[in-house]
């Protein structure tokens, strides 16, 4: 079974066209602005912390002049791909 991380932060704008390789998203009822992992089986610790600040280094260039309601903390979002 693979499965990939999301790593973003919870906005209430929609951006309609974010910058790659941000990818806008909804999950529980909330928009949120990230970035995914590639597809695995299993992810390390220095595999998930290099994901968050690569994501957190994206997120910086696009946020302050893109979102008015910035949360600096991301969240991370397990998502399991089936097939």
């Amino acid at each position: 079974m693979l499965f990939h991380l999301f790593v973003g932060i919870p906005i209430q704008e929609q951006i309609l066209d974010p910058e790659s390789p941000l990818q806008m998203i909804y999950f529980d009822g909330k928009r949120f602005l990230g970035m995914y992992s590639q597809p695995a089986e299993s992810f390390c610790v220095t595999e998930i912390a290099e994901l968050v600040r690569a994501a957190v280094i994206k997120l910086n260039e696009v946020a302050f002049r893109n979102i008015q309601s910035y949360q600096a903390t991301p969240v991370i979002i397990p998502e399991i791909l089936i097939g």
